[in-house]
């Protein structure tokens, strides 16, 4: 079918503003359920918050009643059965942001694992990186999306996208969208006078087809750009995507036009936070480009469990006894 990503787009450099790191005492107590209500990443860092209003998600706990937590974590610094404790946390913008960022994708992951009752806290933890995030002008926003991106986490459009993909194909029937990945790059000028101009904007997404037992690409071509969000929109700019190049397992799909528009909640090293005008939430994780390519890969190879409707009864009778039933033809996912 190709290779998915025509072109390798330079790595982004996020620049972070000067901060100022403050140090603060935080007295914190047990609920009348014994609980504390807060969530602690592995570097002592406040990655949920529930039940203590003096604290902040993205607070890093630094000692305990006077002890310095160290090298440990808090949970082996707290005396048990102790109804409150004072906390020193570190206050730091960028060593939070940083933080939260480790710690959505450790979520994520989660999620994809089939681990229940992630939303609220993946939910949390984007607020407060969009909280945490100051408007980027649009010039600005287009050198930090450039590179290769995989959506993590998508929420509050009742699944429409994670099913289907943005190029719609995973809506077909026996289809499933399993992998969505972008790759925003610096506009380019033709090759020769009759080739097409170089796209600065391209999504790949993996479609399993479980009628046919493998997964096919979609591939989107297209450009991309920023504009200033309109007031009240809450702050960040607003990047259009459209794609006057489609093709699916290798077929140009002739006449057909995607377009979408969303506003940069925010954007850092590891994540961005995408924000449709319906309120649905995209959540992207930046990847290297042989990153992207292995992923590509991977779904690409991965047997996919084939449908039982519509099935001859004799293909159904090799199934049962273990016989393959479908080769698919083998798909580049090589991006140079």
């Amino acid at each position: 079918a190709g290779v998915p990503f025509i072109v390798r787009a330079p790595r982004a450099v996020i620049v972070l503003s000067e901060v100022t790191v403050t140090s603060h005492s935080v007295i914190v107590q047990r609920s009348e359920a014994g609980g504390l209500g807060i969530d602690v990443d592995d570097q002592n860092t406040i990655a949920g918050n529930a039940g203590q209003p003096d604290l902040m998600v993205g607070d890093v706990i630094t000692a305990v009643d006077g002890e310095e937590v160290g090298g440990r974590h808090v949970s082996q610094v707290l005396t048990p059965g102790a109804q409150s404790y004072t906390f020193i946390v570190r206050r730091d913008a960028a060593e939070a942001v940083a933080s939260l960022q480790r710690v959505l994708i450790g979520l994520t992951a989660q999620a994809a694992a089939g681990t229940a009752g992630l939303e609220g806290k993946a939910l949390e933890l984007i607020g407060a990186l969009e909280e945490a995030a100051d408007p980027t002008p649009p010039e600005e926003l287009r050198q930090q999306l450039l590179g290769f991106w995989r959506v993590r986490y998508t929420s509050g459009d009742e699944g429409r996208f994670a099913s289907a993909g943005l190029s719609g194909f995973g809506s077909a029937p026996f289809c499933q969208l399993v992998g969505h990945f972008q790759c925003f790059s610096e506009p380019q000028p033709p090759s020769s006078p009759s080739a097409a101009p170089a796209p600065s904007a391209q999504t790949v997404e993996v479609i399993a087809n479980t009628n046919l037992g493998s997964s096919q690409l979609a591939t989107l071509k297209g450009n991309f750009d920023a504009a200033p969000g309109a007031s009240g929109e809450g702050g960040g700019a607003v990047v259009r995507e459209t794609y006057e190049r489609i093709e699916y397992g290798g077929t140009p799909q002739l006449g057909e036009v995607v377009e979408q528009e969303w506003r940069c909640a925010f954007v850092g090293e590891l994540l961005r936070v995408c924000k449709a005008a319906d309120g649905s939430i995209r959540l992207y994780e930046r990847l290297e480009a042989q990153d992207a390519q292995e992923a590509i890969g991977r779904l690409l190879s991965a047997r996919v469990a084939p449908s039982l409707d519509d099935m001859p009864r004799w293909q159904r009778a090799d199934l049962e006894r273990g016989q393959s039933t479908y080769e698919g033809p083998a798909q580049s996912a090589g991006i140079p």
